[in-house]
């Protein structure tokens, strides 16, 4: 497994100088700093379903992005089993087409997941169940996909979110494609401030997406509207920087 470090995620950069004393040594002291490994997932970790299988603390991880903060463990459950099936279908080898399940690790527990994965998509990130029932909007190709990403509520706003992006993006990149689209809830301010901040642009609206909501009778689907972005993957960091403090 190919893992890639970064350190001081979860903690303040050390003191820069000494105390002269112990007291101020003490009163200064900064918590130590904590390593965070991002890595991708196994193909046997997603695929096997027993008690020991990996994917079930992944999937609910990923859960408690779909379900309200008060959701009971029912509804948490219910939509942990449905996802844990189709990260194994989209992340392991039963998907034909490049994919990857990136996974931020700190001391062996996950606190961070993202999917990157190749798909045929519109340039507005309709699939192809869309674009044949009869919605077309441009050209269907294969496109890269960002999904499923979500840090563990203990861990946010540490950068590993970016960290996550950053990694899924040199992905892409690694296979051949120019560009990343991605899909999130038109009422998700935190999600669009962070795609915004790291060069994603608004490319549709789509007034007529479905998202899964967990119940006491199961699964179902609801309508909802969703904000495709896309960001070009040929820009270079500064120049997508400056665009996301020129643009409005």
């Amino acid at each position: 497994m190919l893992c890639i470090t970064a350190l001081g995620l979860l903690g303040p950069p050390p003191p820069q100088a000494a105390h002269s004393t112990l007291r101020h040594v003490r009163r200064h002291a900064r918590p130590p700093l904590m390593r965070i490994s991002v890595c991708e997932a196994d193909d046997a970790e997603l695929r096997f379903q027993g008690s020991a299988s990996r994917i079930r603390p992944i999937s609910e991880l990923v859960a408690q992005g779909f379900v309200p903060d008060d959701a009971s463990e029912q509804q948490l459950n219910v939509m942990a089993s449905q996802l844990a099936r189709n990260l194994a279908n989209k992340f392991s080898s039963a998907n034909p087409e490049d994919s990857a399940l990136l996974l931020a690790e700190r001391g062996g527990e996950v606190v961070g997941v993202c999917g990157i994965e190749v798909m045929p998509l519109t340039p507005t990130g309709l699939d192809r169940f869309r674009y044949e029932k009869g919605d077309p909007q441009g050209v269907l190709a294969h496109r890269t996909f960002l999904s499923n990403l979500a840090v563990r509520r203990d861990c946010r706003r540490k950068g590993i979110a970016k960290r996550l992006c950053g990694v899924a993006e040199r992905t892409a990149r690694g296979w051949g494609y120019s560009e990343v689209l991605l899909k999130v809830e038109a009422d998700n301010r935190k999600a669009r401030k962070l795609y915004r901040s790291l060069g994603y642009r608004v490319v549709a609206v789509d007034s007529e997406a479905e998202r899964p909501e967990a119940g006491a009778a199961g699964l179902k689907f609801v309508p909802t509207t969703q904000v495709a972005l896309r960001k070009d993957l040929r820009l270079p960091v500064t120049l997508t920087l400056t665009l996301t403090l020129l643009l409005p």
